[in-house]
């Protein structure tokens, strides 16, 4: 792995498991509260034979900046960008050129909410295809529900205890309530600026953090999307031999 630099902002790199010829590249939004390190949706494209660029959003860990959707979002255009020039850095003073064959755009929980607005805010050419897992959608529909705000509220919590440093909001309070579905968030009730991308839509049917009903919404918003149900929980915790199937019929 290498953490690729620039504006002070940071992501990393983590390099496919192979010497044959790579097929892709994946552009990773990773879940909230999350540190962007290795995890099973990595081994498994690593595996596949494609490289993964993994965000870490403005004012989160070592990235500049401040914490918010709005940045969360605008960082996907700046990654985007970042990987359409092809220079990968592998080392403070040593850099690779990358052609990137394909770029797929994969996102977990809070990750699918970041990617379903930057899709509808931006045009990224080079994807043709975006894969969600368990995605955070839609939550103007779960704002009194009572399990949901609780998840919320504890996670509020989580983060005041362990992320202290890690997560610089640029308004916590605001951003908590867009989690809720209390505030509306800028261009959420837009549509999808491109329609033929296809959206991939992964959801656990046990899944009590994003509930499949989620899921649902963001399929129904979008012509060419496929949802796929299956057994397990929310996010890494799918049933992985169904979802390891599946998605090897999609990429």
């Amino acid at each position: 792995m290498f953490t690729q630099l620039k504006e002070n902002k940071r992501a990393i790199w983590y390099l496919a498991d192979t010497t044959k010829e790579i097929k892709g590249t994946i552009l990773f939004l990773p879940g909230f509260p999350k540190y962007p390190g290795r995890s099973e949706f990595i081994d498994f494209f690593n595996k596949e034979r494609y490289n993964v660029l993994t965000l870490m959003y403005s004012g989160t860990f070592d990235s500049h900046g401040k914490f918010s959707i709005e940045n969360a979002v605008q960082d996907v255009k700046f990654w985007y960008q970042f990987l359409n020039k092809g220079i990968i850095q592998c080392g403070p003073h040593k850099t690779e050129k990358v052609k990137h064959k394909e770029i797929i755009l994969f996102a977990t929980s809070f990750g699918g909410l970041i990617a379903g607005l930057s899709l509808k805010k931006f045009i990224f050419p080079k994807i043709n295809k975006a894969i969600y897992i368990s995605p955070l959608w839609n939550m103007i529909a779960y704002k009194n529900n009572e399990s949901n705000l609780q998840i919320a509220d504890e996670t509020s919590e989580i983060m005041s205890f362990a992320y202290p440093f890690s997560y610089r909001f640029k308004n916590k309070k605001q951003f908590f309530g867009q989690i809720k579905g209390e505030v509306l968030i800028p261009g959420i009730d837009k549509k999808f600026i491109n329609r033929n991308i296809k959206h991939i839509i992964f959801c656990g049917r046990a899944d009590k953090v994003t509930p499949v009903a989620m899921s649902k919404a963001l399929e129904d918003e979008h012509k060419s999307s496929k949802l796929y149900i299956i057994d397990g929980g929310h996010s890494s915790k799918i049933e992985w031999k169904q979802f390891n199937k599946l998605i090897k019929e999609v990429i």
